[in-house]
This record gives C-alpha cells, structure tokens and sequence, in this order.
C-alpha cells in the first residue's frame, strides 16, 4: 500500500483533495487534467530516476517535485484542474485486468469515490508493447464537482504502473487524443525496480529529459480510451430482441455489476423491478416479496456435433436489493424459494477474481420431498449458483450445470463483479 503523500493546491480554486484523501489503494487515487489552455515550447519528456520508465507529455506540462516521491510522479498542465500521474506500486495481481477489477471494487466500496460510476471497461489493450487495462469512469470530489477519470494499468512481475489523467466530463472528452498519445510514448526501460527510498538517503530529483535526446515515438496500438461517440449510445434491446455479446465486458446500465460474456453468448433481456418490469419467477429464484429485484438474461445457442442436436443455454444473473442478513442466511433463503417446502444446500467457498462468493448447487431437505413433476427436472437439479453479496445486495449468477466446467464459461464467472 503506498505511502499517501501531503498535496497541496497549486493555485486559488484548484481542489485536490478528494483525488489525495484516496491514495490509500494499490494505485493512486483520482486527479485532473487538462489539455491546450497554453502553449509553451516544446513537449516535456520525463525520465524515472529509478530508470523503470520514461513519458513525454504535451508543452505547457510540468513536474511537480513537492507532490512527488518515488514511486509517484505528478504532473500539472496549464489548466485550473490538470494532473496527471505515473504510480509504481507492488502488487499480487496476475494481470492488468484484474489489477483494474480489484479498482473498480475498491472505488466502489463504502469508502470508495463520491458517485463513482464505470464509463467505459475494464477492458484489454496495449501499453508499452505489453498487456495491459484500461477504464474510464467518473465520479465527484468532496464539494460534489463532477469529474471524469481515464486509467491505464501495466502488471510487470510484482510492479503495477498506473497512468491517470481526470478532469471535467466536457474536458476530458475533447483531449481523449491527447491523453492517448501520451500513453502512446510511455517506455519501459531495463533498470532494476526500486520501491521506495530504502537506506540509502533520498532519491535525486526527477529531471525532465534532454532535449537534444530523441523522444520516445508513439508505438502503434488500439487506442485505449474511446473517444466520445457523436450520437448517443443505442438503448438496449427491447424485451425479446437478443443482441450478440460484444467482445469486452457488459456493464450493467443500472450500475450493480460488469461481465464479460462469451463472443457467443446473446444478451437477450432485462427486467427490473424498478423500471416497472415484472420479473420471470424462474422457477422461485425470483420470489423474493417485497425486494427490489433485476434478471438478466443471456441465451447461448450450440450444436453438438455428435448427437447432432442444437441446444440452447439460458445464462441468468439476479440482482436483488435490500437483502438483511447474512449470505449463508440469504443462500438458504434462496434455496426454499426454489424448493417447496425445505431445501438444503452443498456450499463450497470460491473466489471470483478478489471477490468472496460460494458456489452452491441446492437439492430436498433430507426427510422432505419434492412435489411431483412428471417429466420436468427442477431448475435446482439442472443449475449451480454462484452467490455474491455486497452490503445489501444480493447476487447470483444462474448457470446450467451442462456447461459449468466448460473454461469460457469459468472465464465468464471469474469476469463478474459486483460493483455495489
């Protein structure tokens, strides 16, 4: 966890706090940013004086040794709400999306950010020639301004690059150009890591690079933060109108969570309580009286090429609010809506990324039976369930047993996380 360094306002009506207040996360916390208010003379290049990496950033950007420490180099444009900032910090994750999971949940948490709201990803991309993540989300400071925050993260061994620039949402979306071909210039170099001052006294400081030195050139990769679309996004698909999954992570409208789907799974609907909607009971799964609840539903269509049979896979995911007690309680709960009129429960503890959940497939209560259905298996024999929750809201994803194992499928639970 990085030490959180004291900020400063650098000028009359410049707020940094609630970008600083939040740098107690793997990576730094929000800060601002802006392009084009001035046009000094020449871009600024920038080398890490532990020699892990080097930036050029757009004229008029300068560095800010006061906000600095080692492992945090700070930037402010020419702008009234300009930062932007490079972070190395050590991390257990496996990847860079994952890395950017673990944010999105931590900034989503009881003491994450002020309205925090993903925009766009956590989603796959290229930074440095390697692997890395990207998301754009938004939020509000302690005096409740609205700001807009593009992040990209690099996992190197045990080293988790972050590069952040933020500002206003009108802002940030007219200098998505330039934000991206800074990321364009950044450049690893071979020097060994170094967290932190150690013994040896304090670091030098961080000199701009020589100007006589050539400047890193933009490598050629997907731009990681999208541009804004010149007409608004399409609404979702009407009640019956599938839509094939995009490759990246659905995010759902409302907020509570993302997933990335299978390129093959169709997003077929939702309903909503809160929109009005009356929700498919599926089989009691859905019974819950009184609690605002969503179903998400998404269909995968197969052939089997040796029955020579087609198949269809309903993938469901509920979201039901103001849920009192705890999992074990709700995932009993759960299980007698399913079955009528006692059930019981095989629970095995699992992870879902960094995210506690159990895997649970529910069966009769021993010394109770089932009411007969003659020809019909149950949805608790043909289903297991994956069972979230954070605070009060319940989750659940809904998946055939058939297709459980398959590793797209473990790809897509392992996606999912629960925002709040």
């Amino acid at each position: 966890m990085p030490h959180q360094p004291r900020w400063q306002r650098r000028r009359p009506g410049l707020n940094l706090i609630g970008l600083l207040a939040l740098l107690w996360a793997v990576l730094s916390w929000p800060a601002l940013a802006a392009f084009g208010l001035a046009t000094p003379a020449g871009p600024t290049g920038y080398r890490d004086p532990a020699g892990r990496y080097q930036v050029t950033l757009p004229a008029g950007w300068t560095y800010q040794p006061a906000q600095s420490r080692a492992d945090l180099a700070v930037f402010f444009g020419t702008g009234e709400h300009d930062v932007f900032y490079v972070e190395v910090a050590r991390t257990t994750a496996a990847s860079a999306l994952a890395a950017a999971r673990d944010l999105v949940a931590r900034f989503s948490g009881p003491n994450g950010l002020r309205n925090f709201q993903v925009l766009e990803g956590p989603g796959e991309g290229q930074l440095a020639g390697q692997s890395a993540a990207f998301l754009v989300y938004a939020y509000a400071d302690q005096n409740g301004t609205a700001l807009k925050e593009g992040r990209g993260l690099l996992v190197v061994g045990q080293e988790l690059y972050s590069l952040t620039f933020t500002d206003t949402p009108e802002r940030f979306d007219a200098n998505v150009a330039a934000f991206n071909q800074v990321l364009s210039t950044f450049q690893l170099t071979a020097a060994p890591p170094r967290f932190g001052l150690g013994g040896g006294g304090p670091a030098p400081a961080p000199q701009p690079a020589p100007q006589s030195q050539p400047q890193p050139q933009p490598q050629a990769a997907p731009i990681p933060f999208p541009a804004p679309a010149p007409e608004p996004a399409p609404a979702p698909p009407a009640q019956g109108q599938g839509q094939r999954a995009q490759a990246g992570p659905y995010i759902d409208p409302a907020g509570f969570f993302t997933l990335v789907p299978h390129p093959e799974w169709e997003f077929w609907e939702v309903q909503a309580t809160e929109q009005g909607d009356t929700v498919d009971p599926t089989g009691g799964a859905f019974g819950w009286r009184g609690r605002p609840m969503s179903r998400y539903l998404f269909l995968w269509n197969t052939f089997d090429d040796v029955k020579m049979e087609e198949h269809q896979y309903q993938i469901i995911i509920g979201i039901v609010q103001r849920v009192p007690g705890t999992i074990t309680e709700n995932v009993q709960q759960l299980g007698d809506l399913l079955i009528q009129p006692k059930s019981a429960a095989d629970i095995k503890r699992v992870k879902l990324g960094d995210q506690n959940a159990l895997r649970v497939r529910f069966t009769v209560a021993p010394g109770w039976v089932r009411a007969w259905q003659p020809g019909v298996k149950a949805l608790d024999e043909v289903t297991t369930f994956y069972v979230l929750k954070k605070g009060t809201t319940l989750a659940y994803l809904m998946i055939p047993n058939d297709i459980e194992a398959l590793p797209e499928v473990q790809a897509a639970i392992q996606s999912f996380v629960l925002l709040k």
